[in-house]
C-alpha cells in the first residue's frame, strides 16, 4: 500500500509534541564556502566538511567539528589543490571511523576530459590537525570518471567506500544536459580501506548504474552494510537498485520499487538510507507512475508512502532520529524551491512536516545534506551570498515548548 500525503507546510507554532524546533546555525566565520557535508563524529556531536574556492583559483578542503549545540571547533584544512574536479552534485565528505580516525577524500582531475578524474583519500588520527599521504582508491588507472561515493565505518580503523566508476567507458557520459555516452557502461564499485591506505575486497557490486546520480551506504545492526543507487537498464529504466555486503561479498537485493522510470540521461538525483535495528528506510524521487516528479520513502520490510508529487527538485537525505525517522528534499512550494524535513515514526507515519527555507532553483543550492545523532539533528547546504557562496545550516530538535497559534496538518489521502 502507498500513502499518499497531500500537504502544506507543517509549522511549528502550536504545542504539538511532535513538532521540531529548528534553528538557525552560526557558520558565517568559515566565509566563502559551499558543497558541506555532515558526519556524525561518534560521540554527541558532528564534523562539517566544505569546499573553499582560493584567491588564486585553487580549492581547500576544510572541516570543523560542529557540537550537538551547534558550536563551532577550529576549522581545519584537509586539502588543497589547483587540479581538483569541483561540482555541485559530485563532492567531498568525511566519516569518523570506529576508532576515531577521520576519513576523507576528494575529486582529482585525471585527463583533459571534463569527467576524468580520480578519487583521493587520506585520514587523520588526530582529529584533522594533520592528515596522511593522499591514495588513490581504485587502481585501473584510466581517465574516467570515479566519484559520487559513499562511506561507512566498517569496525575499528576500516572504513567502506563505494563509488561509480566509469572504467569500462572510454571517458563517454550522459550527464544530465548531455546526450547517453557511446562508451561502456558505469560501473558500482567498492573497497574496505585500512589505516595504513590498504585498499581491501575491490569488488564490483553492479555492472551497470546511472552514470551521476548520488550513492548512500549504511551499515546495518549486524555490521553488514547496504548501498543504495540509481540503477540502470538497456531500456533506459532507471529505478532505485540495492545491495547487502556481509564483510566479503555483495549480494544482489533488486529494485527497491519498480516505478518504472524511463529516462535516456542521467536525473542527478540519488537515493537515500537510513537503518535502525532490524529495519532499513529508503527514501528517493522518481518521474515513474505519474506527472511531475515524486517524492517517496518505503520501508524494506513494511509501509511506503509518497511524500510529495510535482515540480519538486529531490536531493534527499535521510537519518535516524531517536524513535523516528527524519528526511529532508527539496520540493515545490508557494514562493519557489522549499527545503522541506520530514519527521516520521517507526511505522513511517508523518509526525509532522517542516518548510525550513525557501531557495531559488537550479544547481547553487547544491545537494542538501542531514544528519542525526540522538535527538539532535544537523542540516546543511550552499547558498549565494554578496561575498560568494555560503554554506547555511540548521539545528533540529524536538520542540519540548512552542508558541501557541495555528498549525496546518497534513491532508492524508489513502488510496
Amino acid at each position: 500500500m502507498v500513502r499518499n500525503f497531500l500537504a502544506a507546510a507543517f509549522l511549528t507554532t502550536g504545542a504539538n509534541a511532535t513538532a521540531l524546533s529548528i534553528e538557525p546555525l552560526a557558520l558565517d566565520s568559515i566565509g566563502a564556502a559551499a558543497q558541506p557535508s555532515l558526519a556524525h563524529d561518534g560521540s554527541d556531536g558532528f564534523v562539517l566538511s566544505w569546499q573553499s574556492r582560493l584567491d588564486d583559483g585553487c580549492v581547500a578542503l576544510r572541516a570543523a567539528t560542529l557540537s550537538a549545540q551547534g558550536g563551532l571547533g577550529p576549522v581545519r584544512e584537509v586539502a588543497r589543490g589547483c587540479d581538483w574536479f569541483v561540482n555541485w552534485a559530485d563532492f567531498p565528505s568525511l566519516l569518523v571511523a570506529d576508532n576515531g580516525d577521520w576519513v576523507s577524500f576528494w575529486l582529482q582531475k585525471s585527463g583533459e576530459g571534463t569527467y576524468a578524474y580520480d578519487v583521493r583519500s587520506t585520514r587523520s588520527r588526530d582529529r584533522g590537525r594533520s592528515w596522511s599521504a593522499p591514495t588513490t582508491i581504485h587502481d585501473d588507472g584510466t581517465p574516467t570518471e570515479h566519484g559520487f561515493v559513499s562511506m561507512a565505518p566498517a569496525g575499528g580503523d576500516k572504513v567502506l567506500m563505494v563509488w561509480l566508476d566509469g572504467r569500462h567507458t572510454g571517458g563517454a557520459h550522459d550527464h544530465g544536459d548531455h546526450h547517453p555516452g557511446i562508451g561502456g557502461n558505469m560501473t558500482l564499485r567498492s573497497a574496505v580501506l585500512s589505516r595504513e591506505a590498504v585498499m581491501n575486497h575491490e569488488l564490483e557490486i553492479d555492472d551497470n548504474v546511472c552514470s551521476c546520480c548520488p550513492t548512500d551506504l549504511v551499515r546495518l545492526h549486524n555490521d553488514e552494510h547496504r548501498v543504495v543507487f540509481r540503477n540502470r537498464t538497456d531500456q533506459e529504466i532507471r529505478d532505485i537498485g540495492m545491495a547487502r555486503f556481509d564483510g566479503k561479498t555483495w549480494h544482489d537485493e533488486g529494485i527497491v520499487h519498480p516505478d518504472q522510470w524511463t529516462i535516456a540521461a542521467c536525473p542527478v538525483n540519488g537515493p537515500a538510507i537510513a537503518a535502525r535495528g532490524a529495519e532499513t528506510l529508503v527514501a528517493w524521487a522518481t518521474m515513474g507512475g505519474g506527472e511531475g516528479l515524486a517524492i517517496r520513502a518505503k520501508l524494506l520490510n513494511g509501509e511506503m508512502l509518497e511524500l510529495e508529487r510535482g515540480d519538486a527538485l529531490g536531493r534527499l537525505d535521510a537519518a535516524v532520529f531517536g524513535e523516528d525517522w527524519l528526511i529532508s528534499w527539496l520540493g515545490n512550494g508557494e514562493s519557489g524551491t522549499t527545503l522541506r524535513l520530514g519527521r516520521f515514526d517507526a511505522g513511517l507515519r508523518e509526525r509532522s512536516r517542516h518548510d525550513v527555507a525557501t531557495l531559488p532553483r537550479g544547481r547553487d543550492i547544491g545537494m542538501p545534506r542531514l544528519a542525526a545523532n540522538r535527538l539532535v539533528a544537523m542540516m546543511v547546504w550552499t547558498e549565494s551570498g554578496a561575498q560568494g557562496p555560503r554554506v547555511v545550516g540548521r539545528r533540529v530538535t524536538t520542540a519540548s515548548q512552542v508558541s501557541r497559534g495555528s498549525s496546518v496538518e497534513s491532508k492524508v489521502r489513502r488510496p
